[in-house]
């Protein structure tokens, strides 16, 4: 199996003052394994078997409760700042939802690089310009559901909150509306910081919007 595509995507979702910030990093590999086929004419043809996709999660961190936004931006420049991550191409997803544009702007000026989304309602998702995008809530939970549904999602046991991830995953619902459309949110007070974490990995990872860094395995 040749592998053509390996990186790491990272998504960080920002806390209040009541919720944990929460660090996710997915390991994005595509592989592929030539087969060659009996000759149709006089030279055999070599054709190429579908391409699999996965998406490990290798890392899942809450950031410990009222943790400054400083100090925040620090630990996840020294998590990326690890290897294989450090010289991988690794590329950070954030929320900039609610006090997000500042604590980001806050984290870039400490040297971190990112793509900003804004989590909507209804189902769409638009780009702002550059790397900001609008996308839904109910695009990131179905690309995540659909990521897990395949197993391309793959969550190590060893992952010190992968039982707190599964007890996320337990706890959201989907709602329809009057409208028709499907909402997502945590029963009650439950928490929702690392669901979202993931599903901005999962988001990137699989989402038309990334085409343009993918191309050279999508054809």
């Amino acid at each position: 199996m040749t592998l053509i595509r390996d990186e790491f995507i990272a998504g960080f979702d920002i806390g209040k003052s009541q919720d944990h910030s929460a660090l996710a990093i997915v390991r994005w590999t595509v592989s592929q394994e030539p087969v060659t086929a009996p000759p149709l004419y006089a030279n055999p043809t070599t054709h190429r078997e579908p391409k699999v996709e996965r998406l490990d999660l290798v890392h899942l961190q809450r950031l410990p409760l009222r943790m400054n936004y400083v100090n925040q931006g620090m630990a996840v420049k020294e998590i990326l700042s690890r290897e294989p991550l450090a010289s991988g191409k690794t590329k950070l997803i954030a929320d900039s939802s609610g006090v997000g544009e500042g604590v980001l702007d806050l984290m870039e000026a400490q040297g971190l690089h990112m793509t900003r989304i804004k989590i909507t309602a209804g189902t769409e998702t638009t780009q702002q310009g550059g790397n900001r995008f609008n996308v839904a809530k109910s695009v990131l939970m179905s690309k995540l559901e659909a990521a897990m549904h395949d197993r391309r999602l793959q969550v190590a046991a060893s992952l010190s909150e992968a039982e707190n991830f599964k007890n996320e995953l337990q706890n959201f619902e989907r709602r329809v509306t009057a409208a028709g459309q499907n909402t997502w949110s945590a029963r009650g007070s439950e928490s929702d910081d690392i669901v979202l974490a993931v599903s901005y990995c999962t988001w990137w990872c699989t989402s038309r919007i990334g085409e343009f860094s993918r191309q050279e395995w999508l054809a």
